[in-house]
């Protein structure tokens, strides 16, 4: 029976419910229950799949899983958790297992003096601060607590100039715009009392603890890098590879920070740009900071056993200090990597940073830093005046002459890499190495930089703690990140690399670093066979062309051309010459240390370096227990192979039969057998999304999917692990090195086969 109910008949409509009402509302209850319990079902079996794929992901359950747990609940195929994940699990860097080169730099850098202060210094025009901007300053409390924040408004900041720099109060009050008078604040605030200077609008994201090292004097970061000066100044910046100064860190007395304020106080009234944006920015800004401190850097290097007076200045990826809240150029302020995260809501700034829609007409380079017009240009890209300050005109010459820029590898232990300006330096087939370096401090092959767990710590953690007979052998060195990274956790590494760009940036990398007695270079290229060719650079060749000659692994017909061009074209004009001298692995290096890990990275030479290094893969029980190769199949192709699984094949016959790999084909199975992309991955396999990625286990059925991609250039990495028991080798544990590999080794591992290339 229906009823209408009001608030007047609620009393009564209990005392109407009869037995048969009763039976029916619990049955209706009944229902309701069974309802609930299905629905308590369905989410508890979504439950427990999101915690199957966290405690694969992140290892946070806490759970002891076996070996086998993702290969019988992944079917087999592709897991999420394979023999790389482990590697990086099992072989995870100890801060006890302190390497030998940080151990002798904090002992000649620890001088108390020269240490950075828990002290953060913030200004601002005066005392009242937005919520949004009484945030941002909470969020420095917060994370660093311990730290003393210091705020000054104008009033505070000009006495302190009278008080502790009247030498350069005139200076001071001379300086026409707010923005010059605060730059120059900050930079004698730190050089006064040391510390951090931040602007008002960052927000900290990463504990200053975390950030600083013992043995840091001076940290600074890369705000922004360009293929040329013009594309900069199309964007508003006044360098092509410019450092940020609204963030950053030293010990109290840094010589940079002095040379900057001496260079403000001789050219307070000096006009350098008829564009008033750009004077400041010249005058007192990022294009003079960025100037001095490279300089200094290049005077200090982070590790330099003649200089008594050590103040090196670390200079941090682009993502650290410098990402943009907007994302630009594939920097992500979503990023773990992120230390400081600026806003831009700093007056004349927020309007003055250009992305897009901005002036793109082009002209002369030298033009735009000369002291005369090109071209009619004007406004922000109008020539600079140096004709009135010699100092200007010698730090832009020397910033202009520089071809390699220091940036802090972001690995445990850090490191500082030299890297090329952007555009100039291609590994892997197409990646631009020292561009990922710039921005991330990292790279790897077919994979984003920030993308875990790394192609860098599953190799050199394979290594283990300071074992210094344990060896890399590094094949295809490049910019040298790999052997530099293992050379950082005290490992010997014998690296192979044959471009003169390349061996530039690597072997002053090594200088800067000290790490001469850890890493020795070969120039030479490591292939089946003995032999020097010439090649001659084809004119009309495009940038991977001409990479892979430089590098010494072209492919077949690339080769061919450059050789019969060489060849036709002695004492011609058909381009330049570059000369390159291959040979075997077993004639290269002298195998009485224990080779623990080995990286091929050869543009599709893998099979020839393998065929030529047989000795040292097929030994019984001096073999490496990692060999991680960047693979493509269409590189392998184009360099001759017969058929590019051969590799994969070989070294699974040989005894590496636990495989994994990352990368697109990884990807591609998981999306074929699953249905989605990964997780926290980006379909274009490039550094848009930094996050998680997944290794997929590779048995020999599976080997075809290497084939399936004919058209792509984007390398794999592969890892092939075969166990080895090194507690037997006592002569490892006491570092006394282990039997060489003689001759009748090689001859038999020759025996065992050949790849055709």
């Amino acid at each position: 029976m229906k009823r209408s109910v009001s608030s007047g008949m609620v009393p009564t409509l209990k005392k109407d419910f009869s037995s048969m009402s009763l039976v029916g509302l619990a049955a209706t209850s009944n229902r309701n229950t069974a309802k609930v319990h299905k629905l308590c079902v369905v989410l508890l079996f979504v439950f427990a799949l999101t915690q199957a794929f966290s405690c694969t992901y992140y290892n946070a359950c806490g759970i002891q899983k076996s070996p086998d747990f993702d290969r019988s609940f992944f079917g087999g195929k592709v897991t999420l958790k394979s023999e790389a994940r482990l590697l990086v699990e099992s072989f995870s860097f100890s801060q006890d297992d302190a390497p030998d080169r940080a151990s002798r730099q904090t002992q000649r850098s620890n001088n108390q003096s020269k240490r950075i202060p828990k002290i953060i210094h913030q200004t601002y025009g005066s005392q009242a601060l937005s919520s949004k901007l009484r945030y941002f300053v909470q969020s420095w409390r917060e994370l660093n607590p311990g730290w003393e924040i210091r705020f000054y408004d104008d009033e505070a900041c000009l006495n302190f100039v009278k008080q502790h720099f009247p030498e350069y109060l005139e200076a001071y009050v001379t300086l026409p715009k707010s923005v010059e008078r605060s730059d120059f604040f900050r930079y004698m605030i730190i050089y006064k009392y040391g510390g951090v200077y931040t602007d008002i609008d960052t927000e900290c994201r990463t504990p200053l603890d975390e950030v600083l090292l013992p043995t840091d004097t001076m940290v600074v970061g890369w705000e922004y890098e360009s293929e040329s000066q013009l594309s900069a100044l199309d964007h508003h910046y006044v360098r092509q590879n410019q450092v940020l100064q609204w963030t950053f860190m030293a010990a109290p007395g840094h010589p940079a920070l002095r040379e900057v304020c001496d260079f403000i106080k001789n050219h307070a009234t000096t006009k350098f740009s008829d564009n008033n944006n750009r004077d400041t920015l010249e005058k007192t800004g990022p294009g003079i900071f960025t100037d001095v401190v490279l300089r200094h850097s290049k005077l200090h290097p982070p590790f330099d056993v003649n200089d008594e007076e050590l103040w090196p200045v670390r200079f941090l990826p682009w993502v650290g200090l410098g990402a943009h809240p907007s994302n630009k150029e594939g920097v992500r302020s979503d990023s773990s990597d992120v230390k400081v995260l600026h806003h831009l809501m700093g007056g004349w700034k927020k309007h003055f940073v250009c992305w897009s829609n901005c002036d793109r007409r082009r002209g002369s380079l030298l033009g735009n830093w000369g002291s005369s017009k090109v071209g009619g240009q004007t406004g922000f890209k109008s020539d600079l005046h140096l004709s009135s300050s010699s100092e200007k005109s010698e730090l832009l010459t020397e910033y202009v002459e520089r071809s390699l820029f220091p940036v802090s590898a972001n690995f445990k232990p850090t490191f500082e890499i030299s890297v090329r300006r952007k555009g100039t330096e291609l590994e892997a087939g197409t990646q631009d190495v020292s561009d990922d370096l710039f921005k991330y401090g990292r790279w790897q092959a077919g994979l984003g930089p920030a993308e875990t767990p790394t192609v860098v710590d599953a190799l050199v953690g394979s290594l283990g703690g300071k074992k210094r007979s344990v060896k890399l052998l590094d094949i295809g060195a490049g910019l040298g990140f790999f052997s530099l990274a293992a050379a950082a956790r005290g490992h010997d590494v014998e690296s192979f690399e044959v471009s003169e760009d390349s061996l530039e940036a690597f072997e002053s990398s090594t200088s800067r670093n000290g790490f001469q007695d850890f890493v020795k270079i070969h120039r030479v290229a490591l292939c089946d066979k003995t032999e020097n060719v010439t090649y001659r650079l084809p004119r009309d060749a495009d940038m991977a062309e001409t990479q892979s000659l430089l590098h010494g692994y072209p492919s077949a017909e690339a080769g061919r051309r450059a050789k019969e061009g060489a060849e036709a074209g002695r004492g011609g004009d058909g381009g330049s010459t570059v000369d390159v001298r291959y040979t075997r692995l077993a004639d290269a290096v002298s195998l009485n240390k224990t080779v623990g890990a080995v990286r091929i990275s050869v543009g599709g030479w893998e099979g020839a370096v393998i065929e030529g290094g047989m000795g040292l893969f097929s030994h019984e029980t001096n073999y490496p227990s990692i060999i991680l190769v960047e693979m493509n199949h269409r590189a392998s192709l184009e360099a001759g192979m017969s058929s590019p699984v051969e590799v994969l094949f070989r070294l699974y016959n040989l005894g590496y039969v636990k495989i994994s790999h990352a990368g697109p084909i990884c990807r591609r199975r998981w999306k074929k057998q699953r249905g989605f992309l990964l997780p926290f991955s980006s379909a274009r396999s490039r550094p848009q999304a930094p996050g998680h990625s997944t290794w997929c286990s590779l048995n020999p059925e599976d080997f075809g999917a290497f084939t399936q991609d004919a058209e792509s250039r984007v390398a794999e990495n592969v890892l092939f692990y075969k166990p080895r028991d090194w507690s037997n080798d006592k002569q490892l544990l006491h570092g006394e090195g282990s039997s060489e590999i003689g001759p009748e080794v090689v001859r038999e591992g020759e025996k065992a086969g050949s790849l055709s290339r």
